[in-house]
């Protein structure tokens, strides 16, 4: 994948900034809210009370991007866990757009010191780490620049290590590389007993990624009323959040074909021709007919 982008500033709905890219024509984050994004859909459920005090958390953040899911979870971890250790791993292809990010002061003005000290760090050196308190774990990050499918095999050391996976690519359809059975499945490997991958995604192609990689699967609840779900989280371990009826049906559709790489070095166009080739002769149902059924509910839903 090509690093090269052109950025457009833009204020989201909840007044922080964000930008859209030019490559992948979509927005970095929500329009409805990129910090909003970050803490309701991210870092709300990375379940950060239920490690114990003392423990080192293991995080890795696929596409870092501006660092909105980086310093949202370091913000958090300082106001409700500071008895936690941190090793931060950053995936990232073009480490330009954390530093246009910090050129922007509405962007900085919305993180504390500690956490702007560290969006510093990453930008300028790719790297931080600090000091630990008197019986403390030590916290340490460090940002991999590149085609994130490159650095899989460098995080194989991490196998069965990671307590929390920040999945936060381009949609499947701009950027399908990262959402293929064989990336999950190389993600999911690394993932703790307990270990949570978190995604804004609600697409039945990602979620039958998820299923073949051996996860349990639960739905994030939407912040909008008028909304079926907020994204996925994934986990080795049973969840608390399920999937509605409509969702589980979801998985019994056409949409459902997953995206494949089988040597993680395929093209976007190619990865998604192969897959249009696949639903094409799917026995699936047609995602039309799921979504005439369920139409009645959600036009419901839209009306309350």
């Amino acid at each position: 994948m090509d690093s090269a982008d052109v950025l457009q500033a833009i204020t989201t709905a909840d007044g922080s900034p964000t930008f859209f890219s030019g490559r992948f024509q979509e927005t970095f984050h929500s329009r409805a809210g990129a910090l909003a994004e970050s803490r309701q859909t991210f870092i709300d459920q990375a379940a950060l009370d239920a490690w114990p005090r003392g423990h080192r958390l293991t995080v890795l953040d696929c596409c870092y991007g501006l660092g909105y899911n980086g310093a949202a979870l370091w913000d958090a971890l300082t106001e409700q866990r500071p008895d936690l250790g941190l090793c931060w791993l950053g995936l990232e292809l073009d480490l330009s757009i954390a530093a246009a990010a910090l050129e922007d002061g509405a962007f900085r003005c919305q993180w504390r010191p500690s956490v702007l000290q560290r969006l510093r760090a990453i930008a300028s050196a790719s790297c931080w780490e600090e000091s630990p308190a008197p019986g403390q774990a030590p916290s340490t990050g460090r940002l991999l620049a590149g085609d994130a499918r490159r650095q899989l095999p460098l995080l194989q050391q991490l196998s069965g290590r990671v307590d929390v996976i920040l999945h936060d690519p381009f949609s499947p359809p701009r950027c399908p590389e990262l959402w293929t059975v064989e990336c999950i499945g190389a993600l999911a490997r690394l993932l703790s007993p307990r270990g949570r991958l978190i995604t804004y995604s609600r697409a039945a192609a990602l979620r039958t990624a998820l299923l073949q990689a051996g996860l349990q699967l639960g739905s994030i609840p939407p912040r909008h009323p008028r909304g079926w779900s907020d994204g996925s989280v994934a986990s080795p371990a049973a969840l608390p959040l399920g999937l509605s009826l409509m969702e589980r049906e979801h998985l019994g559709t056409r949409a459902a074909v997953p995206y494949r790489d089988p040597c993680l070095s395929d093209s976007s166009g190619e990865i998604l021709r192969r897959r249009a080739a696949e639903q094409r002769h799917s026995p699936l149902e047609a995602t039309g007919a799921w979504r005439r059924r369920w139409r009645p509910w959600l036009e419901g839903r839209a009306r309350t």
